[in-house]
């Protein structure tokens, strides 16, 4: 615990009070098992120094596999997954990126055929030369249109 408070300075405020709220709970067990046990149990409890330190002891003995020992190594998850799945699995593969390819190609020549409509129209030019607010940009017959249909010239509106 005392390490703890010790690297608590360095950590961030919510882990130094979780710890904190950890030492008042590890202290109030204390006082309750110390009291129980000088109670109850009417043990002497030793000082941390004379007990032994707990040595580790293994439990299980790890051993390979004889698939790895024998060299077979690359055919142990040849098994898992049966050749009919693999292949039925590769064919859905194939089946989207064909479908997948389709739709680009579809987006592709939609999106080149858009364009050259939106050129035949000229309407990114109009777009931008609205936006920009002058009549320069417009195509010659569509401003002398502009200006026959409304009666007005366009300096008028306040458009060069």
């Amino acid at each position: 615990m005392n390490d703890a408070k010790k690297n608590a300075k360095v950590v961030h405020q919510d882990m130094a009070e979780n710890l904190r709220l950890l030492e008042r709970e590890c202290m109030s067990n204390l006082s309750k098992y110390e009291k129980e046990n000088n109670t109850i149990y009417l043990e002497r409890i030793p000082p941390s120094d004379s007990v032994p330190a707990i040595v580790g002891a293994q439990l299980v003995k790890s051993t390979a596999p004889a698939v790895l020992t024998d060299g077979r190594g690359a055919d142990v998850f040849t098994s898992v997954v049966p050749e009919s799945s693999a292949k039925a699995l590769s064919k859905y593969t194939e089946m989207v990126d064909s479908v997948c390819r389709e739709q680009l190609d579809k987006l592709a020549q939609s999106s080149d055929e858009a364009r050259i409509k939106l050129r035949e129209w000229e309407l990114p030019d109009l777009l931008i030369a609205l936006d920009s607010g002058s009549a320069a940009g417009l195509p010659d017959n569509l401003r002398s249109e502009l200006e026959v249909r409304t009666g007005f010239q366009l300096l008028l509106l306040g458009v060069k």
